[in-house]
């Protein structure tokens, strides 16, 4: 991507040569661009930045690993030269940075960076509050306030929603049974107590109330695939449908030992507490009777569902018409505009939408992905000792399983190649070429 700073924001202002600029970006220049951009609001080197090879926390929200990353930006890409209008642009990225969160820090103002650039045909780095911090290193707009001045749903609001209609497209294609059980209630698919509150522990972070591993399964395992499974199956982004919930659940209905869900609802029948942590009463009767396989399995299938949902983000911009929320209001439409629907508390977007939503993810990038899960889960209903090996198993989807630290894994993976293409974009200087 041959541009300056001041080029790239000079073409960003009109809407045909953005339209151009964006159609022309391969996966690899976005990814130096939002490099750039991070660069610019942490004010640190560009040559000395790049793509956080470990675990993010934040909130509830657990980071993709690196290889969901680095195959998103592909996708971004493609995305950007097919969605149409300016916000429709500006507020898909905005939702999917943040839900990459590829940053050690300056994931929210890059997010706003980037919203701004597409949106605000005014926009500088040197005249922004959106990007800047206070004395106490505090954000100077917060992501409320500027969702709020843009007129667009919040994070907690789209997770939600991409979360829902995942669980709805699991049903439409047969992954979860299409009964009244399913189908024509609320099915809250997360932890009743929060796995993912975190706590700083000489300076690293963990999780404060970890999925539960029976003790002789975690004899067997190594530190780094005991971080891999909670990285999975803790996130509880979204708060009340997760993808962490949709995997448990796939998993659990693949498995004889647990098929029969109905004994773990609570509440109203319309939730389920998936998954479960070391303090729960349910842990010996769902966990405790995996083995060290249905594990391995369920990273794979988490991920999977982590990656789905962010293509459900994608497909409601690029197939708004796809997904309605209510009536003749699409989604996209709704997320962009801020709509009451999607905008009051957490349970009540579900009850509106178990009312009003429909869908049709046909064409869609959902349908393909869900095609690739069945295929997935005919494997994991067959017993341990005839399923393919569990780590080519989980190659095929998402991550290697394996007992090298995950510090190893990441370094790996910033190959000589990318580090010597960093270091010839040169600094952040208004001159400089992206």
């Amino acid at each position: 991507m041959d541009y300056t700073e001041s080029e790239v924001l000079e073409i960003l202002k009109d809407d045909t040569r953005k339209d151009e600029f964006f159609s022309s970006l391969t996966g690899d220049d976005l990814k130096q661009f939002l490099i750039y951009v991070n660069s610019k609001v942490r004010n640190v080197p560009y040559t000395e930045n790049g793509i956080y090879p470990k675990t993010m926390f934040a909130g509830r929200l657990v980071s993709p690993n690196n290889e969901i990353q680095n195959r998103y930006f592909d996708k971004m890409a493609n995305a950007l030269s097919k969605v149409q209008g300016r916000k429709n642009k500006a507020t898909m990225m905005y939702y999917l940075i943040n839900e990459l969160h590829l940053f050690e820090d300056g994931n929210g103002r890059t997010s706003r960076s980037v919203f701004e650039m597409i949106n605000n045909k005014e926009f500088s780095f040197e005249n922004n509050d959106n990007l800047l911090h206070n004395i106490n290193g505090i954000a100077k707009v917060d992501h409320s306030e500027f969702e709020m001045k843009n007129n667009i749903t919040g994070s907690t609001g789209i997770e939600i929603c991409a979360n829902y209609y995942l669980y709805k497209a699991l049903i439409q294609k047969g992954v979860i049974p299409n009964t009244e059980e399913y189908n024509l209630k609320i099915a809250v698919l997360t932890d009743a107590d929060t796995l993912l509150e975190t706590v700083p522990v000489d300076n690293i972070t963990t999780l404060n109330n970890p999925v539960y591993i029976p003790d002789e399964i975690k004899q067997q395992l190594s530190q780094a695939q005991i971080e891999q499974i909670q990285n999975a199956l803790a996130d509880n982004n979204g708060v009340l449908v997760t993808t962490s919930g949709l995997a448990m659940l796939a998993m659990l209905l693949n498995n004889e030992n647990t098929k029969n869900t109905k004994e773990f609802a609570f509440s109203d029948d319309q939730m389920f507490c998936f998954p479960v942590d070391k303090d729960s009463d349910y842990k010996d009767r769902i966990l405790g009777k995996w083995q060290k396989e249905d594990f391995f399995k369920a990273i794979s299938v988490a991920n999977l569902l982590k990656e789905d949902m962010l293509d459900m983000i994608i497909d409601f911009f690029e197939y708004p018409e796809n997904f309605i929320a209510e009536e003749n209001l699409n989604m996209r439409d709704a997320l962009t505009t801020k709509s009451e629907i999607i905008d009051a508390e957490d349970y009540t977007v579900l009850e509106t939408l178990q009312k009003t939503a429909s869908l049709d993810i046909n064409g869609t990038h959902t349908e393909k992905n869900i095609e690739q899960l069945v295929s997935i889960l005919q494997q994991l209903s067959m017993p341990n000792n005839s399923i393919i090996d569990c780590d080519n198993l989980c190659k095929q989807v998402v991550a290697e399983i394996s007992d090298v630290s995950l510090e190893d894994v990441a370094e790996q993976r910033i190959s000589s190649n990318e580090k010597n293409t960093m270091k010839s974009i040169g600094n952040n200087t208004n001159g400089q070429q992206l």
